[in-house]
Formats: C-alpha cells, sequence, structure tokens
C-alpha cells in the first residue's frame, strides 16, 4: 500500500471509530473548513501511527468490555468454594464438571462418569458444555466450583466480544461498538438465567452469540476466513451444551446462506460453498463431542414436557425484552410459567427503537444485511415460542416433548437486536444537525454538533437499568451447614452408592469428596433402567422415622444403613458374597474370594466400552444392565476399564476439523489481502 493510500485508510478508520463519514481525503465533513490545507496535511501525517495504533484501539476497547464483565460479576470473583452462584439448579448445572479434577489422577478414566445414578459416558453430556474450553480450563485450574464461577465471567465477556465483533463487521463506530457490547454484557438474557443459577445457559447463551460476526462477514465478502471462523464458532456453540441454543442457531445460519447464498433470480453463488465449508469444519470440529453423543443417544430418556406449557405465544414473547417487574416473572400471567429465569431477557425500550432507524435508514446496498439481522431476530422469537412448538409438535410430537422450556433460545435473538440498535446509533451520529459553528481564523471553522453528546449520554444511561434489575439477581450463596458432616459419614474407602436425595444444594460437597450418588436428579438418564440402590439412603428427619440400629443422622436429616446393597459382589449358589471395590470413574478394581465360581456383577452401568480383565487377562462381559464377568473359584483381581471407541472417533474428527480450517486458512492468505476482523 502506497504512503498516500495508508494516510487516506488511516484517517478513514479514524473516523470509522468515531461513528463519523469520511470525506474522499478521509476528512470527517463539518470539521474542518475547506481551506485549512494546513490542518490536513498534519491529519494526513499522523494517519500511519493511526493505523499501526489500531489494534492497540482494539485492544482498549477489549479492555473495557473485560472491565465491564468483573465489574458485572465481581460476585463471582470470590474464590472461595464453599461460597457458590444462588440459584436453585446451580449444583444440578456444574454435577458434570466433576469429572475433570481427576484428569490429573487417572487421565482416560474421566471418559465415564462414575459419580452418578450408576455411570454413564462423559463425552455423550448435552446437558452442561463439558468439552467446551471455557469450562475445561477454568475447571483444571481452579476447580469445579471456582471454575465454573471463572466462566461465568468469561461468559460475559464473550457475550460482549461477540457483540463487538459483529459491531466492527458491520463498521460500527467506537461508540456504537462499546454500547451494544455493554449491553450485550448487561442483559436479561445472561443474567436472568442466573436466577436458577443456569451456568450451561449463560456460556451456550454467549457462544451462540459469536456466530453472528463471521455468518454476516462470509455473507458480504465471501472471503475464505470468514467462513474458517465461522465454522469455529459453530463448533464452540455445538460444544456449549443445553441444546437450546443449538436449535436457535440453525434458523441463523439457514438465513445467512439463503440471503447471501442467493443471487437475485434465487440462484446459488459461489458463497453457497463457503457456508458449506463452514459447517464441515463445525461438525468435524465438534466431532468429539457429537460421535459420543450420537452413539449414547438412542440410550437416553430425557425429562419431557407433553403439555407443552412453558412456551409462550410468539405476540408476547418480545415482550420480556422490556418488562423488568420480577414480581411479574413469579406468575403465570403472558402464559408463563412461574419460573422467571426461563424469560428473563431484559435490555429496555432504547434499544427496540434505535433498531427501527435501519429499517428507513439501510439503503439498496446494506438491504441483505438489514434482512439477515431482521429475519434472523424474528425467527428465534417463532422458534423460541409456542406458537412454533405447538405447530411443529404436530409433525415430530415424539420430539418436540424433549423442548421443554423453548423461551430460553430467545435469549439468542438479543444480539442481532443489538446490532440493528448499535446501526441505529451509528446512523444518528451522522447527522448534522444541530450544531455550532465557531471562526477560529480566516481559513478555519469549527462546528460542534450538539445532537451527538446527548445520544452518548442517552446511551451510557440506559446501560444502568438492565444493571440495576440483574445486580438483584447475581447473588451468591453456601451449602448447608451440616455438609462436611455428612460427607464424613457417608465417604468410605469403598466404592458403595449413596442417596442423599435432600436437595441439589448438597451435591457439590459430596462430589468433590468423590462419593458415587445415586437416586438424584438429572435431566437425561438411561432408558429402561434404574439407578443402583444405595448402601446409605436418606430416610427423611428425624421426627418422620423412628430410631433403629441401622439409621445415622446428619443434624436433623436421618439416613439409613443398607449393607446388603453391595457395590460389587460374587453371586454364587444364591447367595451375593461381597467383594472389596474401588472405583475412580472409569477404572474400577474388584478383588474377590469365594469357595465356588459364580458371577462377579458391579453396580456400574454397563456399555459399549468397557473392558474387563481378571489377574491381568481379558474376560468377555456378560450380558445385562451391570458389569458383569464369570467369577472363578479363590482369590482373583478383577480390573475394568472404559475406553470407547467413540471418544477415539470423535477425537479424530476434531483433529481433521482443526486440519481443515487451518489449512483453508492459510489457503486464502495467499489469494486475498487479509480481513478487517
Amino acid at each position: 500500500m502506497s504512503p498516500s493510500r495508508t494516510a487516506d485508510a488511516g484517517a478513514q478508520l479514524a473516523a470509522e471509530g468515531a461513528g463519523q463519514q469520511t470525506t474522499p481525503d478521509g476528512v470527517a465533513p463539518g470539521a474542518l473548513h475547506s481551506g485549512s490545507v494546513w490542518l490536513r496535511g498534519l491529519l494526513r501525517g499522523v494517519s500511519t501511527v493511526r493505523i499501526r495504533s489500531l489494534r492497540w484501539g482494539n485492544l482498549l476497547e477489549w479492555s473495557a468490555l473485560l472491565l465491564l464483565s468483573l465489574w458485572v460479576g465481581r460476585v463471582f470473583a470470590n474464590l472461595d468454594p464453599t461460597v457458590w452462584p444462588l440459584g436453585g439448579d446451580y449444583p444440578l448445572t456444574i454435577q458434570p464438571h466433576y469429572i475433570w479434577p481427576h484428569l490429573s489422577r487417572c487421565g482416560a478414566c474421566v471418559l465415564w462418569n462414575g459419580l452418578i445414578n450408576g455411570g454413564y459416558p462423559s463425552f455423550a453430556e448435552a446437558h452442561a458444555g463439558l468439552l467446551h474450553p471455557l469450562v475445561v480450563l477454568p475447571t483444571l485450574i481452579w476447580g469445579v466450583v471456582n471454575g465454573s464461577k471463572v466462566t461465568l465471567i468469561l461468559s460475559f465477556f464473550m457475550a460482549g466480544i461477540a457483540q463487538w465483533w459483529l459491531a466492527r463487521v458491520m463498521g460500527l463506530g467506537r461508540v456504537a461498538r462499546l454500547w451494544t457490547a455493554g449491553m450485550a454484557i448487561l442483559g436479561g438474557h445472561l443474567f436472568g438465567r442466573m436466577e436458577m443459577g443456569l451456568v450451561g445457559m449463560v456460556l451456550s447463551t454467549a457462544a451462540g452469540a459469536l456466530i453472528f460476526a463471521p455468518a454476516l462477514q462470509l455473507g458480504e465478502t465471501g472471503r475464505r476466513r470468514a467462513a474458517v471462523l465461522l465454522g469455529i464458532a459453530t463448533a464452540l456453540a455445538l460444544l456449549s451444551g443445553q441444546g437450546y441454543i443449538q436449535v436457535g442457531i440453525v434458523p441463523v445460519l439457514t438465513t445467512a446462506a439463503l440471503v447471501f447464498g442467493l443471487d437475485q433470480r434465487l440462484r446459488p453463488n459461489p458463497v453457497w460453498r463457503e457456508y458449506l465449508l463452514a459447517g464441515g469444519i463445525a461438525l468435524l470440529a465438534a466431532g468429539i463431542f457429537l460421535v459420543p453423543m450420537l452413539h449414547y443417544l438412542p440410550q437416553a430418556s430425557k425429562h419431557v414436557d407433553t403439555g407443552l406449557a412453558a412456551g409462550q405465544p410468539l405476540a408476547y414473547v418480545p415482550l420480556n425484552l422490556v418488562i423488568r417487574d420480577f414480581d411479574l416473572y413469579r406468575n403465570e400471567l403472558l402464559s408463563k410459567i412461574a419460573f422467571p429465569a426461563m424469560y428473563i431477557n431484559y435490555i429496555g425500550w432504547l434499544p427496540l427503537m434505535l433498531a427501527l432507524i435501519p429499517l428507513r435508514a439501510a439503503g439498496r446496498a446494506r438491504l441483505p444485511r438489514l434482512l439477515f439481522l431482521a429475519a434472523s431476530t424474528l425467527l428465534i422469537f417463532f422458534v423460541s415460542s409456542s406458537t412454533f412448538v405447538g405447530a411443529a409438535g404436530k409433525l415430530l410430537p415424539e420430539t418436540l416433548v424433549n423442548f421443554r422450556f423453548p423461551s430460553l433460545v430467545a435469549g439468542l435473538a438479543i444480539t442481532p437486536l443489538l446490532a440493528l440498535a448499535g446501526w441505529g446509533v451509528d446512523e444518528l451520529l451522522k447527522l448534522d444537525w444541530p450544531q455550532l459553528s465557531f471562526e477560529v481564523g480566516p481559513t478555519v471553522s469549527i462546528r460542534l454538533r450538539l445532537l451527538a453528546p446527548v445520544v452518548v449520554l442517552v446511551l451510557a444511561w440506559s446501560l444502568k437499568s438492565p444493571y440495576d434489575f440483574g445486580k438483584g439477581i447475581l447473588k451468591v450463596t453456601s451449602p448447608p451447614p451440616e455438609a462436611a458432616e455428612m460427607v464424613s459419614i457417608l465417604q468410605s474407602e469403598q466404592a458403595r452408592w449413596v442417596a442423599p436425595q435432600v436437595s441439589h444444594f448438597w451435591m457439590p460437597p459430596l462430589l468433590e469428596a468423590g462419593l458415587k450418588l445415586t437416586q438424584i436428579f438429572r435431566p437425561v438418564n438411561w432408558k429402561d433402567r434404574q439407578p443402583p440402590p444405595a448402601e446409605i439412603e436418606y430416610a427423611g428427619t428425624l421426627d418422620q422415622v423412628s430410631a433403629s440400629d441401622s439409621m445415622v443422622s446428619v443434624g436433623q436429616l436421618a439416613f439409613i444403613l443398607r449393607p446388603e446393597n453391595h457395590y460389587a459382589y460374587v453371586e454364587t449358589r444364591g447367595q451375593r458374597l461381597p467383594c472389596t471395590a474401588s472405583s475412580m470413574l472409569g477404572d474400577i478394581q474388584v478383588d474377590c474370594r469365594a469357595e465356588t465360581a459364580g458371577t462377579l456383577v458391579v453396580q456400574e452401568n454397563s456399555w459399549s466400552g468397557w473392558r474387563g480383565s481378571l489377574d491381568g487377562r481379558r474376560v468377555d462381559l456378560l450380558g445385562g444392565p451391570w458389569l458383569q464377568v464369570e467369577a472363578p473359584a479363590g482369590a482373583h483381581h478383577f480390573e475394568f476399564r472404559y475406553r470407547p471407541w467413540d471418544v477415539a472417533l470423535g477425537a479424530l474428527l476434531t483433529l481433521a476439523g482443526m486440519a481443515l480450517g487451518v489449512w483453508a486458512w492459510t489457503a486464502s492468505l495467499g489469494a486475498r489481502r487479509p480481513d478487517r476482523i
């Protein structure tokens, strides 16, 4: 690039950062008199510095968003593991994360989650974003509870970056970029989910927001690098769990491919291939989750809503953007159920009003952009409504009953809606009226646009409303005071199942201690299987049960001892001879002594991927829901290892997806100049 073109580009980008238009000379209109040649020369002289410092400008904006995320989530910055986010379902959402602390102890044993209800394949976990980097890394560094708090703060930041990135792709100025990103961090689509402690939904919503920027950039530029970024963003959205946001991104990506991938005669143009490439990268890169999940899916049974009562009619869904009355969310008005976390998406009236401006200001050239953002918003609202669920349920009744809380999808619509609002902000800041002019000299005049500072002040003030609403929800709590005593009573050197069926809030300290919990609630369970019986189970409060020798108490809670429910035993001649067993997720060791041959039964769910050995020699597993092998007479050592083929295949596909992305990225470098992202 020549020096003169570099100078012009620097002025152009600097003006964009202020939300202004520029003349062909790179100077903002109305700021300088046409005779001020010396001042324009000075601007050109420093513009090369501006072009070099542009990345520093981006870094400063990102830093501002990170500071805002830390401020919003400051209540979660307390890294005391006995303090965790308030919300009845918080312990439920982090249940699957407890495999990761075992990674350093036993490596591949984490492929099986043997801590809950007889165990299940870990990487098939669809409820939590178990394999998302913002779950894995914080959990490995800070532990499960503290890691989840870090995940929350990083999810706020990711939502802000996703919104900032979309504004950057749209060429919006700095004011619009920072305001929309700040509103994305503060929006009810994130903090509202924490009313129930839904960490996974916060992560999933933020991850889903990342797809909009590369989807738009790919459609408007056709660049290969945008396709790679779209593939990566979509893969991260797939890894983020829950399923609701994943349903929501389908109409978004479909809209992008149709709006930008078809010409005026509705014939495919070359950008279709790039969208297909992005889809291929996404599916391959997410293979480490998708393959085990699809393999396990026929065996899974999910809690369903046959009445489809949680969805709102389409006409009511947008109202949650402007309702900030918490009591209104606690009742069933507007066809809701009394679970506020499912519906809160508050951002206020101002973004909605600003989002209408592009409808008039878009022009023919930017009509596809307007159509993509507007259609995405409306389609997400539609998919999140009972209007859609009711209609689709007639076609796929057995599938739609699994879609229990469709209203959770609506949070994804905040991203394109705020993008339209930011576009409206940019259009307002381009207006030259009203303004004041000052004559500085015979050749120089200064013009001040009075609308710009007013707009900036109103935007800044609009951030306060969602912040005030959210800080009443983002709180922390502590485990029950009897938790430590319960751990000491239930813990054992031998593997055994315990059933502390009191509430979700008992789970974190018990799972932290490595206890194997049975008969507890999970969103997904094994089809046609019952969880294993417990050796110790909750019986009620002391005033509800009769005292007996087989009872122990923790505070006012009573537990019954059932020693006949062995974790591992040899069944021979109608008798059950208990064995000594230790369990570390997918690694189980059992020592047995029996006078006669029989069958060793380990009450761990049997599934493809388990391998057994007897005194170091491999043995075949017998049929049945539990791990079973033939047990010869005498003293023997048995081992069971879970090493499934589906994880290995999924990992290979993930590596292939990463390789495809790297190849596509590097191949595009020689063909095109670097994208501005």
